[in-house]
């Protein structure tokens, strides 16, 4: 579990490990096929935990489950709190207007649902 006594800065401020968070990625996971070893979820976020993180990005889309209900529960068994996310969106691509609208709203609602905020 995460140790408590992390140190703050002074009186009413938040240590340093409440204004860091991490990302899946600093584990390997990417969302380029075939990039390699995709570690699994439980022992990315655990491993996140024990390190003293309590945030997490969202990761690549559909590696943290993506149904809201399901990305809460597991955020919360790691005692994580998501914070935000990329996504690969091709914001250059004239005939991708509308996919990739769609992808960013999906993306954009699942980091809202999993309780990101701006």
């Amino acid at each position: 579990m995460r140790d408590q006594t992390a140190p703050t800065t002074h009186a009413g401020l938040r240590s340093i490990w409440e204004r860091t968070g991490a990302a899946p990625i600093s584990w390997g996971v990417c969302e380029v096929p075939g990039w390699g070893l995709q570690l699994p979820v439980d022992r990315v976020l655990g491993e996140m935990n024990q390190l003293g993180f309590r945030s997490t990005e969202l990761g690549s889309i559909g590696y943290l489950p993506e149904d809201p209900v399901a990305l809460c529960a597991v955020l919360a068994r790691h005692e994580l709190s998501l914070t935000g996310g990329f996504v690969a969106l091709a914001l250059h691509a004239e005939a991708q207007v509308e996919e990739t609208r769609r992808r960013a709203i999906e993306a954009a609602d699942l980091l809202s649902a999993g309780g990101a905020s701006s």
